[in-house]
C-alpha cells in the first residue's frame, strides 16, 4: 500500500477500532479480532477475516504499509462500519469501493487544508 493511502487507512482503521472497543488502537489478539470481525458483520452484513484485521492492526502499529494491501471493497466495508450513513438499505457490494474513495478524498482535502 502506498504511504499516502496508508495514512488514510491508518486513520480509518483507528476509527473502526475506537468505535468497536472505545479505545486507541493496540495489538489485536485472537478473541478481540474475532469480536471485531463479528461486529463488522452485524453492522454491515459483510464478513472480514479476523486474520486480516489482526494484520491491519499490526501493520499500523509497526508503521509498515508494505505489510497490507486490502481491497477497495474491504476498505469500503470498514468505512460502512464507521459511517452509519453508508449502511442504508439498497447499497450493493459493487458500491463498496465508492465508500473508500469518498472517505479517502475527504481525508486528502482535510490534509490539504491543514485540519
Amino acid at each position: 500500500m502506498e504511504a499516502k493511502d496508508f495514512t488514510v487507512f491508518s486513520t480509518l482503521f483507528s476509527l473502526v477500532y475506537a468505535k468497536a472497543f472505545g479505545e486507541e488502537i493496540s495489538k489485536l489478539p485472537y478473541g478481540k479480532a474475532l469480536s471485531l470481525s463479528w461486529m463488522i458483520y452485524d453492522t454491515t452484513g459483510e464478513m472480514l477475516s479476523y486474520k486480516s484485521l489482526t494484520s491491519y492492526a499490526k501493520a499500523i502499529l509497526m508503521n509498515k504499509p508494505d505489510m497490507v494491501n486490502p481491497t477497495n471493497s474491504t476498505l469500503g466495508v470498514l468505512v460502512r462500519f464507521v459511517d452509519a450513513n453508508t449502511t442504508t438499505p439498497g447499497k450493493k457490494n459493487q458500491e463498496l469501493p465508492i465508500f473508500w474513495y469518498q472517505f479517502r478524498s475527504q481525508a486528502f482535502r482535510l490534509i490539504a487544508v491543514g485540519a
